[in-house]
C-alpha cells in the first residue's frame, strides 16, 4: 500500500457491530472449530478462542498487505477477534485491519456483526501515512491545547477524556468503522511515574465518563482496559491497579452520564507459559479476598483477553520438554504454547501477532482440531 494512498474502503464507515446472533451464526457456520470448543462466551457472543494480534512488523508496504491477507484469511476460516491499537505500526495496523474486514463484507465472506474489533488509545501515534508525523501531531493536539504538560505524561501518553476522544475518531476513521466493539485504555499504569494512584484512577473515571457517552453515541459498544503490569503486578507495587475498585469508577462514570449500567466489560494482560501471573498469582481482591487476575475477571464478570499469548513468538522457539508432554498431538512449538494458553480457565481468547497466512492456516488447524484442556496444561 502506498502510504499516500487514502484507500477506497475510506470513503465511508462500515455500520453495525459483533452481535450474539451475527457471531453465533459464524460459530455455526465453522462447526469444526464450534464442535472443538473454539468458541466462548463474552458478553451473549461467540468469540473464537484465538484472536489475531498486530503489533509487530515494519510499516513497509509488503508487511501491510501481508497483514491484510492474514487477517482476512483468519476471518474468512473462523477466527472472529482482531486485537490492534491506533500506536501499532505508527497507525497502519488498524488500516490493515480495515482492508481485510471490508474486503470480507464486500466479498461476502463474513458479515460486520459476526466480527470482533479491539482497539486502544492512550499513546501518542505518530501516522505513517503523512509526509510530517510529527508536524502533524503538533498540530492536532501540542497546538490545539489538547494536550498540555499537565495532562501528557512520559512524553508518550495521556488519559485525557478530549484526547482519548479525538483518538477514538482517528481509530474509526482508520478501521473504516462506525463502531468499535471494544476500545480498551492503553496502559493506563504508563501514568504511575508521574501522578499517584488516587490521581490515577481519577483520571481513569474521567476518561470512563468519556467513553460511556461513547458508547451512548454509537462509537462503541464496550470499554477496557489494556495492561502490561498494572493488574499481574502485586498490590504494593506503583503501579498497580486493584481492578475492582476500577469496575466501581466504571459503575460512577455510568452513573454520571445517566446510563442503567456500565459498559466497562474486558480487560487484557499478559499470559503465557513463561509469565503466568494471572493464572497463578492473587495479585488482586474481591471483596477483600485475594484472588488471581483470571479469577477476579470471572467474579466481575469481565472478559479476559492474553497479549503475548507466545511471549511475542519466543515461545516459538522451542519449550521443555516436560510442557510438550502436556500436549499431545501438537508438534509446532508455537501451536503447544498457543494450546496452553488458550486452556487457561477463565480465558475469553488468546490474541496472538499474526501477519502470515501460514501462522493464521496453524491457528485455524488448532481450533479445528484441539480442544481447550486447562486440566493437562496447568495442574
Amino acid at each position: 500500500m502506498d502510504k499516500g494512498r487514502v484507500p477506497r474502503a475510506m470513503a465511508a464507515l462500515l455500520a453495525g457491530h459483533a452481535t450474539p446472533d451475527g457471531t453465533r451464526r459464524l460459530a455455526e457456520r465453522h462447526a469444526a472449530i464450534r464442535d472443538h470448543g473454539g468458541y466462548r462466551d463474552h458478553a451473549g457472543h461467540h468469540l473464537s478462542t484465538v484472536g489475531i494480534g498486530t503489533y509487530l512488523g515494519e510499516t513497509d508496504r509488503e508487511t501491510q498487505e501481508r497483514y491484510a491477507r492474514a487477517i482476512a484469511t483468519g476471518l474468512a476460516s473462523g477466527i472472529n477477534v482482531v486485537d490492534t491499537a491506533i500506536n501499532y505500526r505508527h497507525t497502519l495496523s488498524e488500516r490493515a485491519v480495515r482492508d481485510a474486514v471490508t474486503a470480507g463484507v464486500e466479498e461476502g465472506a463474513i458479515a460486520r456483526d459476526e466480527v470482533f474489533v479491539s482497539t486502544k488509545g492512550g499513546y501518542l501515534a505518530y501516522d505513517a501515512t503523512v509526509a510530517d508525523p510529527r508536524e502533524a501531531l503538533q498540530e492536532m493536539y501540542f497546538r490545539s491545547g489538547i494536550l498540555t504538560p499537565q495532562n501528557f505524561v512520559a512524553n508518550c501518553h495521556s488519559l485525557d477524556p478530549a484526547y482519548l476522544a479525538s483518538e477514538l475518531d482517528r481509530s474509526r476513521r482508520h478501521l473504516g468503522l462506525e463502531t468499535v466493539d471494544l476500545y480498551y485504555l492503553h496502559n493506563p499504569g504508563t501514568q504511575a511515574a508521574a501522578v499517584d494512584r488516587e490521581v490515577l484512577l481519577g483520571r481513569i473515571q474521567a476518561a470512563f465518563r468519556m467513553l460511556e457517552d461513547a458508547a451512548a453515541d454509537g462509537k462503541i459498544v464496550s470499554y477496557g482496559l489494556a495492561t502490561w503490569n498494572e493488574l499481574r503486578v502485586p498490590p504494593d507495587a506503583d503501579d498497580h491497579i486493584p481492578l475492582q475498585t476500577v469496575v466501581a469508577l466504571a459503575e460512577a462514570a455510568a452513573e454520571d452520564a445517566g446510563h442503567d449500567a456500565h459498559r466497562f466489560r474486558a480487560v487484557q494482560a499478559p499470559l503465557n507459559l513463561a509469565m503466568a501471573e494471572a493464572m497463578r498469582t492473587p495479585t488482586q481482591a474481591v471483596d477483600g479476598g485475594p484472588v488471581t487476575l483470571l479469577e477476579a475477571c470471572r467474579r466481575l464478570g469481565l472478559g479476559f483477553f492474553s497479549s503475548a499469548s507466545i511471549l511475542q513468538g519466543r515461545l516459538a522457539k522451542g519449550l521443555p520438554g516436560e510442557v510438550r508432554t502436556k500436549v499431545p498431538g501438537i508438534e509446532d512449538p508455537a501451536m503447544v504454547a498457543l494450546q496452553a494458553t488458550r486452556s487457561a480457565p477463565g480465558l475469553t481468547t488468546a490474541l496472538v501477532g499474526m501477519s502470515r497466512i501460514g501462522h493464521v492456516e496453524s491457528a485455524i488447524g488448532l481450533l479445528r482440531e484441539h480442544r481447550p484442556d486447562a486440566d493437562a496444561v496447568w495442574s
